[in-house]
């Protein structure tokens, strides 16, 4: 018979709180009630249950259940002599007991047992310190405040940072003078704590300035590390008046807390600190001159930009780097005039400062106008200077840097012409169609190359007769051939036509590619010529256009648009394989067939001649199969359809009536036993043990 947990004693409840086995919330709430009701609850023992089985419980469903019965039993019945057991517990128990026993403590808590949770705080366990400090940081008030206080006072702690962070989070400025002490102390944890906690403006806002005379205290504290902490703070809460010292210090401080003070003199000093930093920028220390780079630009103020031009000179990459976003952000400002500085340097015999000013440049655009004195460097002899200036006018120069980049197509230096009609490309101004014609003539074949590119990049059907009569150029005729593909022009159609059996393939595949894009019907019956051409690439292409004009390729029967795609080969493959073929057999004089379970099937009626034969075999072979076919007469080899997942083992062979090959269809998948239609015993055999 059930029994119902309102009838059970203390006796039963905590045997089943134990077992932690209710068999569902009901069930549970309704045992918290039956004890409830009792109005004298069994901590003590519910404690020891959680001592004794949570560290080796398995089940984490019974552990919440034990913290949600004790939580809410404990609302009810509030006993301050549990304090002490539930911190104990806290060192032994898993995080998400230790979240309800927080719970617990936090509502157990009153400050006259704030003695309990300060005690704590001597605990060996870092668990307990941090859970006690949570909890009093959150309900801890003056009493805590005080206590903690003269705890301090009597060195009562092997660490402070708990106490620390209490008394920061529970009395914020007020706890000025007692993280000083803490940071007289021996302990450098202790110590570096309590001034990072001083440089909390979270906690020091109302009172920052006797935050910063507190830190003053440890300025020349014999460990580099207070120093750091203090330098921190003097640039966190410092004012102009805090400058003085600051300079002193870069006289007397060591390299490791340099770029600290540095630090520290760009956020509070003024551009009269500049003359101090200056030397800065030649230390031999990167860090200390990356620190100077900064300091010096964060002041609007001219005396520092020579001297951040002259760090452009400097060999270290990261150092360039940094001073040319320095110098671009300077340049930005209103304040600041960079232009003729810049273009100065453009003529420095060092690469790597004129590299560095282009750069500076495309970081403060056409603030002063001066792309018009780049134009001379586009005569620069190092290639990524052209490169990059070439980028800058095209960027921030406009149509109005039209005219003086056209006058420098007649410039007698090719590379100036060169990067001139780059220039030009990247524009896209459709008023230098002429200019570019006339630099069709140029001597340089680059320079022409890129015009008939940068005509094509206009988009302007004026342009399409002038592309076709370049198409008896042989030395551009590829390039006219692409840019023709761009506009799909009708008007290209016939003169197009008239170099469709060019001797070179890579023309015809480009020709082939131009006409497609003129998308005309009467390409079509062009097309079908094609299929036999004698380049494999061009046949290729042609089988994937054939179903766009709805052709199909003579000689050779098709059932599918997605057959007509493949090549020759492939296609008689596919039948092969769609009709249930074992092998395709070709050969030279002979129509191909196929063996259909060891019938004889012929495939085609076409007659294979000893060259279309040796075409066909030849374009599966490498260069090194090629030649050991000619040599033995014979070779063994696989061959695979893309994108059909087919496979073939071939052997290609010759003999005194030509050449010949066999292509075995290999299978892509083990077939089952009920596929292979296996007699019964042979079924029975396989399944004996």
């Amino acid at each position: 018979m059930h029994v119902r947990f309102f009838d059970m004693g203390h006796k039963q409840f905590l045997n089943q709180y134990k077992l932690g086995e209710w068999n569902s919330e009901a069930e549970r709430k309704e045992a918290v009630a039956a004890v409830r009701a009792t109005k004298k609850v069994p901590f003590r023992s519910m404690i020891s249950i959680i001592q004794n089985y949570h560290q080796t419980e398995t089940s984490k469903e019974r552990v919440k259940a034990r913290m949600q019965c004790l939580e809410e039993l404990l609302d009810e019945f509030p006993d301050p002599t549990l304090i002490s057991p539930l911190v104990d517990l806290l060192g032994i128990v898993d995080n998400v007991s230790r979240e309800y026993l927080s719970r617990m403590l936090k509502t157990l808590y009153q400050k006259e047992f704030s003695s309990f949770y300060i005690d704590a705080l001597k605990s060996d366990s870092e668990r307990v310190r941090a859970t006690i400090k949570e909890i009093l940081s959150r309900v801890g008030g003056r009493t805590v405040f005080e206590q903690l206080k003269a705890k301090i006072e009597a060195n009562s702690y092997p660490s402070y940072k708990e106490v620390a962070d209490i008394i920061a989070e529970i009395a914020g400025h007020h706890a000025i003078d007692i993280l000083k002490r803490i940071a007289h102390g021996k302990n450098l944890d202790d110590r570096l704590h309590a001034l990072e906690l001083l440089a909390n403006p979270r906690y020091m806002k109302l009172r920052k300035r006797k935050a910063l005379e507190a830190a003053y205290e440890f300025i020349n504290d014999p460990d580099y590390n207070i120093r750091v902490k203090v330098v921190q703070i003097i640039e966190k809460y410092g004012e102009e008046q805090d400058v003085p010292m600051l300079l002193e210090l870069l006289d007397i401080e060591e390299k490791k807390n340099l770029q600290s003070v540095i630090d520290a003199l760009g956020k509070i000093g003024t551009g009269d600190v500049i003359p101090k930093l200056l030397p800065l920028l030649d230390s031999a220390h990167t860090g200390i001159k990356m620190s100077a780079i900064n300091a010096i630009g964060m002041f609007e103020d001219e005396r520092g930009i020579e001297p951040l031009i002259e760090a452009l000179r400097d060999k270290n990459l990261l150092v360039r780097q940094r001073t040319i976003e320095v110098l671009g952000s300077l340049g930005n400002s209103p304040n600041v005039r960079l232009g003729r500085l810049l273009v100065a340097m453009m003529k420095d015999r060092d690469v790597n400062v004129r590299r560095s000013v282009v750069e500076v440049i495309k970081l403060i655009g056409d603030k002063e106008k001066i792309w018009w004195k780049l134009i001379r460097y586009l005569r620069d002899e190092d290639w990524w200077v052209r490169e990059r200036v070439t980028e800058v006018l095209s960027e921030m120069g406009g149509p109005q840097i039209l005219e003086p980049i056209v006058s420098l197509l007649d410039d007698p230096y090719e590379v100036v012409r060169r990067y001139a009609i780059e220039v030009i490309m990247r524009l896209k101004d459709k008023r230098a169609i002429q200019p570019l014609v006339k630099s069709l003539r140029d001597p340089d074949w680059w320079v022409r190359e890129r015009a008939v590119e940068a005509l094509a990049a206009l988009k302007d059907e004026r342009v399409v007769p002038i592309l076709n009569k370049l198409l008896d150029d042989e030395e551009l005729l590829l390039t006219v051939l692409q840019a023709l593909q761009g506009f799909g022009h009708a008007n290209s159609y016939q003169p197009l036509l008239q170099i469709l059996d060019h001797p070179l393939p890579e023309v015809r595949i480009e020709v082939i590619k131009a006409l497609d894009a003129i998308n005309t019907d009467k390409f079509a019956e062009s097309l079908k010529v094609l299929i036999n051409d004698e380049d494999k690439q061009v046949r290729n292409l042609v089988f994937e256009l054939l179903p766009k004009y709805r052709l199909t390729p003579a000689g050779v029967r098709r059932k599918s648009f997605e057959q007509i795609s493949m090549a020759l080969l492939d296609q008689m493959l596919v039948d092969v394989k769609a009709k249930g073929g074992e092998d395709l057999i070709i050969v030279s004089g002979n129509k191909p067939y196929m063996k259909v379970r060891g019938d004889v099937e012929i495939l085609d009626d076409h007659l294979f001649t000893e060259e279309e034969t040796q075409r066909l075999l030849y374009d599966i072979l490498s260069p090194t199969q090629r030649e050991q076919f000619e040599e033995l007469n014979d070779i063994d080899m696989s061959y695979s359809i893309k994108g059909e997942g087919s496979r073939f083992r071939v052997n290609i062979y010759k003999t005194r009536s030509g050449i010949g090959a066999v292509f075995r269809v290999l299978a892509t998948k083990m077939m089952t036993i009920e596929e292979l239609q296996l007699p019964k015993p042979v079924v029975d055999f396989t399944q004996l043990r």
